[in-house]
């Protein structure tokens, strides 16, 4: 199983030390946020007059500043106080076991529906509240409206157009617990002070790049949620879980559509003329004639995103295939070093992982005779006939000249990305179509026109390649934890 609480803190260490956010120009500075900092109240100058030690600060870019929390925000101040005659019945009270550890709000409660017990503290829409009690818990959250909660919980304003929600990922990283936990004091109910909190470094990108951090943020823990949803339902079955995930993500699930990717209308315009170029050099006349059929709407497996579009798979890449005279006996077999290879589906692995090492050698005669299914680095192959049909995998490294026996489908051409139409290869409504196609019992088999008439799924280039690192990361995660 994926460890999300770490994955997510460990996003969070790299968000807040600016390693998500290079791409942004170093000429931006924080110098407009400090010369609109307010003056510092004299209460928390009192404790900004306080030492502490905090340990060895992370390197930040060199437009970034370190700076105090006392400096940027309230946190210090003297909280405001109510009594239960100060609030109306519908005003939301907060308690510590409102919020889940990390900082997600569990339940939101009005105080008609809790007695009402001793002093609280107001707070308002978009400060920051932070439990300086068991801090360890991380228990911290941006207000989304006016309440009162319980004294535990500060609640501090921001200053200079800093983002609220860029702070609480300051106060869950990983240098601010380290700290706080070596400050803590008391064994059974652990506490901070507030001299220690208001001094705690922080440091400060551009008010453009916090916001750039929080949606980066806040759009991959959406996906990491999505990816704990789908492991806690096939826990027991990591094979399974790896298809559900490739299956949300070519639905538009696991990314965000960008109004700056285009369409994949885009791409369909681009294949067209890449097509035609094709012919125009002659590089396609080995090729195999296959009807792809137009689209209808009954042809279409699931809605997409505004954004994408339904493609024949034979509108973005050619088929090649080893049929006819172009077939071989066993004379035409060769022990290795008088041949090339010819890849089989034992070559490949169900998911997708190509290995050369035990591979059967045809003679370079028969190699030569047909160039169209020489495989190239960045070739798709697909099993096409046989008991394993569907599996496939990209070329990606060729440990010497390399050709297809008659079970394989080559993939060329490819206006796509390579990886992307990988994954989609590996999906369930692909294996839903495999299965459709299969003629033949003894064995099983589907033509080259079957593969060009697939539907497949396709976002604008820039999404797909959004998708691909997304699935590759996952997938990363789960192929560690597997041989870990």
């Amino acid at each position: 199983m994926i460890d999300i609480n770490s994955l997510k803190y460990s996003l969070i260490d790299l968000a807040v030390s600016g390693k998500i956010s290079s791409s942004f120009s170093a000429e931006d500075s924080v110098d407009a946020i400090i010369q609109s900092l307010p003056p510092v109240s004299n209460k928390r100058k009192k404790l900004l007059d306080q030492n502490f030690e905090y340990g060895k600060q992370f390197e930040i870019p060199g437009n970034w500043k370190w700076v105090r929390l006392g400096e940027i925000s309230s946190y210090g101040d003297t909280p405001n106080k109510v009594n239960a005659s100060d609030v109306s019945d519908n005003t939301w009270i907060l308690d510590l076991e409102d919020i889940k550890a990390g900082g997600e709000l569990l339940l939101k409660t009005r105080v008609k529906e809790k007695h009402f017990i001793g002093e609280k503290t107001s707070f308002k829409s978009g400060q920051v509240l932070y439990s300086k009690l068991r801090p360890y818990l991380k228990k911290i959250l941006v207000a989304d409206e006016d309440g009162i909660s319980t004294p535990e919980l500060i609640a501090f304003d921001t200053y200079g157009g800093i983002i609220p929600q860029y702070i609480v990922y300051c106060l869950l990283d990983s240098f601010t617990n380290r700290a706080i936990d070596k400050r803590s004091y008391g064994i059974k109910m652990p506490r901070i002070d507030a001299g220690f909190m208001a001094n705690l470094p922080i440091p400060i990108p551009p008010v453009s790049e916090q916001e750039y951090i929080v949606d980066r943020l806040e759009g991959a823990f959406s996906l990491i949620d999505k990816i704990d949803a789908l492991q806690k339902q096939y826990a027991s079955n990591q094979e399974a879980l790896k298809v559900k995930l490739i299956d949300a993500a070519i639905q538009g699930e696991l990314t965000e559509q960008l109004p700056e990717d285009g369409t994949a209308e885009d791409l369909r315009v681009e294949a067209i003329k890449y097509k035609d170029e094709l012919d125009r050099q002659g590089v396609l006349k080995n090729r195999k004639n296959k009807d792809v059929r137009a689209i209808t709407e009954e042809d279409c497996i699931f809605d997409l995103p505004a954004s994408w579009a339904w493609f024949r798979l034979g509108e973005i890449i050619e088929v090649f295939g080893r049929i006819g005279f172009r077939g071989y006996k066993k004379t035409d077999l060769v022990q290795k070093g008088q041949g090339a290879i010819t890849m089989s589906p034992s070559n490949i692995s169900r998911r997708g992982e190509i290995s050369f090492e035990d591979s059967t050698y045809i003679s370079w005669e028969k190699y030569e005779e047909s160039p169209e299914i020489m495989l190239e680095e960045g070739d798709v192959v697909l099993v096409k006939t046989g008991s394993t049909y569907g599996k496939s995998g990209i070329i990606k490294k060729l440990p010497e000249k390399a050709t297809i026996n008659p079970q394989l489908a080559i993939l060329k051409y490819i206006k796509c990305n390579r990886e992307y139409l990988a994954y989609v290869l590996q999906s369930t409504m692909a294996w839903t179509q495999y299965q459709s196609f299969v003629v033949g019992a003894a064995t099983p088999t589907f033509s080259q026109e079957k593969i060009a008439n697939m539907m497949i799924p396709m976002p604008p280039m820039a999404e797909q390649k959004r998708i691909v690192d997304s699935l590759d990361t996952i997938m990363g995660v789960i192929k560690k934890q597997e041989t870990a």
